[in-house]
């Protein structure tokens, strides 16, 4: 499991973030961390036992081709690859290096834009089979295949340089989230923001590398037909079905293989994501599950522990005397149970998390004296 804890840093528009990736296991032990990274967007682990990491720096360029001043101020988007291990970086890429500042999706400056200027903010990284990567610049509009060993681009999809000539439905623009989805197959979380809004959809297109054109195969579009301002993915099951994150429309769906929706559900209030996935996750926590009392009610809590189905409560006089009084089914992360008759007042109290088949997962004691 991996994650990006960090703060965002003064102008909310400069993205400036300082934090740190973390790595940990299915006890939720940490076992990496990758300090000092200026960029939340991806934490990709590869068979390599190395990370792929989108990062940022602050660097001088000429931004007078779209209204800045020749000695300008950006933010560069960086790809890297970290061993884990050591935390050596083993390759670098710097996006201000290969694309130009009149790829940004505008023609020019806003007035008053934010400095140092984003006008690249790449959002994901996927290594293809033949170790090439594809990444996703979400102010270019642009999903660029890099040469791993040069670091030269190959083509371009989407933005004002395209190397596809793109078919209709095709055109995208402050995307997220592009993968891999078959020989020459891309899908691509397309937001609908930045030029003319349009619904929130995941498209799947077919790029023809002979013919330099590119085809919308499929699509899915957001349920309520709505743009997403920011952030967002989509992720193909292995059934055939794909599970969408809709970013901070706050709203998670799921779809068959025909675009049928199969569940959607809405996030809490003033909650976004920005990814969504679903795989298998047997997580058993290192510490024991939490017992906590209110009155007559016991509250078990085993928070990050995957499989409980029930909970069973033992009381006693004694952490050895204790005897099953109460048993009820698993309730989200707190599970209240109500205590019967004296056990509400026994000096010892116990709960067992239990599979479905009724296998002790973990116990959790306390004491009320």
């Amino acid at each position: 499991m991996t994650w990006f804890q960090g703060a965002l840093r003064g102008d909310p528009h400069v993205f400036d973030y300082h934090g740190t990736g973390y790595i940990a296991d299915a006890h939720y032990h940490v076992i990496a961390r990758l300090e000092h990274l200026a960029d939340p967007h991806e934490l990709q682990i590869t068979p390599r036992n190395t990370a792929l990491v989108i990062d940022a720096r602050r660097r001088r360029m000429d931004l007078s081709p779209i209204g800045g001043a020749r000695n300008d101020t950006v933010r560069d988007g960086i790809l890297r690859e970290v061993d884990l291990t050591t935390g050596r970086t083993l390759w670098r890429w710097s996006g201000a290096e290969h694309i130009p500042v009149t790829e940004y999706h505008r023609h020019r400056l806003k007035p008053r834009e934010s400095r140092p200027f984003d006008y690249l903010h790449l959002n994901s990284v996927e290594e293809g089979r033949d170790g090439d990567l594809l990444i996703s610049a979400m102010n270019t509009c642009t999903l660029y295949e890099v040469d791993r060993r040069t670091g030269r681009i190959i083509w371009r999809l989407g933005g004002r340089h395209s190397t596809f000539r793109l078919g209709p439905g095709v055109r995208f623009c402050g995307q997220h989230d592009a993968h891999w989805a078959g020989e020459n197959l891309i899908r691509v979380f397309d937001n609908g923001t930045l030029e003319k809004r349009h619904a929130a959809r995941v498209a799947w297109i077919e790029l023809d590398p002979v013919a330099r054109t590119a085809t919308l195969v499929r699509q899915i579009v957001q349920p309520r037909h709505r743009s997403v301002a920011i952030q967002g993915n989509a992720q193909e099951l292995p059934n055939g079905d794909t599970a969408v994150g809709w970013g901070s429309a706050g709203r998670i769906s799921e779809f068959a293989p025909d675009g049928s929706s199969l569940f959607e559900a809405a996030l809490p209030r003033g909650t976004i994501t920005y990814r969504m996935y679903r795989m298998p996750w047997n997580g058993r926590p290192s510490t024991p599950p939490t017992v906590m009392t209110r009155g007559g009610t016991v509250h078990a809590v085993w928070n990050g522990a995957t499989g409980v189905a029930r909970w069973r409560v033992l009381a006693g006089p004694t952490p050895k005397a204790v005897k099953p009084v109460a048993e009820a089914a698993w309730n989200g992360l707190d599970t209240a149970i109500a205590l019967p008759g004296a056990s509400a007042s026994a000096p010892y109290l116990q709960v067992q998390a239990l599979d479905a088949r009724g296998r002790v997962l973990g116990i959790g004691t306390r004491g009320r004296r």
